[in-house]
Order: C-alpha cells, then sequence, then structure tokens
C-alpha cells in the first residue's frame, strides 16, 4: 500500500473515532433531557402536566434534534467509510505476481472467452487448488465479464454454476484482509447511528401525534395509550 492510501486509512480511523465519542455523547446527552422531562412532567394533576410540558418540552425537542443531526453527520462520514474501506479490499499483487499475470493476460483472456464452460471451470478450479494468485486475478477478472448460459450440453449448468461459486472464491482469497476488521468496525458504527436515530426521532414523532389529538379533542392531559412519555 502506498503512502496516499495509508493516510487515507489514518483519516478514516480518525473519523471513526471522532463519530464513535460524538455518538455516546449524543447518547447521553439524550438520555438526560429524557430524564429530565420525565421527572417534571409527571406526578401532578393533569393541568399541572400540560404546563410542565409546554414548559420542557421544548428542551427536550431541541436535544432530539440535534442528536438527529449528529446521526446524519455520523451516517454519511461512515458509509464513505465503508465504500473506501470495500475498495481497499480489491485484489492486491506482489511486484512478481504482477508480472506473471501480465504475461498470461492475453492467453487467459481469449480462454475466458471461447472456452466451454466445464474447460473453464477446470482451469479455474486448478488455479484455486494451487493457489497461485496471479492465475486467479486474471480467471476473476476476465472470466467475470463472460455471460454463460447453458445451451443444453451435459453437465453445462452445473460447470456455470461452479463456475460462478469460483469467480467468488477467488474474489475472496485475492482481497486484502488489512481492511477486514476496520470495515466490520465502521459497518457497526453505522448500525449504531441508525439506531440512534430511529431512538431519537421515534418519542418526538409520538408526541406530535398526541398533541394533534389533543388539540382536536380540546382539552390537556389527554394521552393516546400506550403512548411514551
Amino acid at each position: 500500500m502506498d503512502e496516499p492510501e495509508a493516510l487515507t486509512r489514518d483519516q478514516i480511523d480518525s473519523m471513526m473515532r471522532n463519530d464513535a465519542d460524538r455518538l455516546d455523547r449524543a447518547h447521553r446527552d439524550l438520555s438526560a433531557a429524557r430524564s429530565t422531562f420525565q421527572r417534571m412532567t409527571t406526578g401532578g394533576s393533569a393541568e399541572m402536566e400540560a404546563a410542565a410540558i409546554a414548559e420542557y418540552e421544548p428542551a427536550l425537542r431541541a436535544r432530539e434534534l440535534d442528536v438527529i443531526a449528529t446521526v446524519d453527520s455520523v451516517e454519511r462520514n461512515t458509509r464513505q467509510a465503508i465504500s473506501a474501506l470495500d475498495a481497499g479490499r480489491q485484489p492486491v499483487l506482489s511486484p512478481e505476481e504482477l508480472s506473471a499475470a501480465s504475461a498470461a493476460r492475453e492467453f487467459v483472456k481469449e480462454d475466458c472467452a471461447t472456452l466451454p464452460p466445464a474447460h473453464l471451470r477446470d482451469r479455474m478450479r486448478a488455479a484455486v487448488l494451487a493457489g497461485d494468485r496471479s492465475a486467479m486475478y486474471l480467471w476473476q477478472r476476465y472470466g467475470g465479464l463472460r455471460e454463460l448460459t447453458a445451451t443444453g450440453a451435459p453437465g453445462e449448468e452445473a460447470a456455470i454454476r461452479e463456475i460462478r461459486t469460483l469467480l467468488a472464491t477467488m474474489r475472496q482469497q485475492l482481497q486484502d484482509t488489512r481492511f477486514d476488521v476496520p470495515l466490520t468496525d465502521a459497518r457497526e458504527l453505522l448500525g449504531r447511528a441508525l439506531d440512534l436515530g430511529l431512538d431519537a426521532g421515534q418519542p418526538r414523532r409520538q408526541r406530535e401525534a398526541e398533541q394533534a389529538v389533543t388539540r382536536m379533542l380540546g382539552g390537556p392531559g389527554v394521552r393516546i395509550p400506550g403512548a411514551a412519555a
């Protein structure tokens, strides 16, 4: 990996650490705001509760909107990180492997375009069994470009199914596994962000629906059955 790619990886790591901290702070702030709202708006008469809600709800709503804005920012960053990390897992060959692949490229390209499926499968299978990275690189690159359709020859459909499996196997074996852990971390961070966004948005929408019913019925203290505070 050259230096610009290493710098990009460092930037991604730094961004993910920062965004994880932002999510933690947003979750703590939201929990504190909800606790305050719950404490200050329960335990009195319907009129007192309605007055307390009118006083404390704006602060809770503002906090929820802040959390949603944080989640949106983290989601954008994390999706960009996932895209960059996934691209980094593309096949990586050593200089020696690249040289071998260059020498065999035209032969493999022609075979991928012309060999019957059963023969193509056998060549791909041999490369996988031998662990020949330069050959696997060529077979998965050019073999993946060919549209294979069965013509009715015996065993042809099974050969085509195995070719698709071999293509996936070769791509997996050629991937740069150094990106696997940060890619998993980025996907987990994205899941946390989406969960927090749903958590911040749903109670607000519930309260808005409750208030609409209250206005429609013309009185304070009306509650939708099962509504969260």
